[in-house]
């Protein structure tokens, strides 16, 4: 399972991936290269949002995060959906 693909479209950080976090079959989380400031914050967002149910206490938190990384948020975050979309739509507009 990978936590962060390169490429793709973060679900909350404004942008698209710069990093590629997986679990590693041998045990453990590996990653190609250092973990980025956006990827940390997509990361701990994620957390956040799974961890928490109160709206306001995850918006608060992960604005926090994102402020103290200098990280900008989505204004609302992605889907699974819209993720994927972007990514076919990427796929589609490289040249062969």
């Amino acid at each position: 399972m990978s936590y962060l693909r390169y490429a793709w479209s973060h679900k909350y950080v404004d942008g698209k991936s710069k990093d590629y976090v997986f679990s590693h079959c041998a045990g453990g989380i590996e990653d190609y290269g250092s973990l980025t400031d956006e990827g940390l914050v997509e990361l701990l967002c994620e957390a956040i949002d799974d961890h928490y149910k109160d709206e306001g206490f995850k918006s608060y938190l992960m604005k926090k995060v994102a402020e103290r990384l200098k990280v900008k948020l989505r204004e609302k975050p992605l889907t699974d959906e819209e993720i994927y979309d972007e990514m076919i739509k990427d796929c589609r507009s490289v040249k062969r």
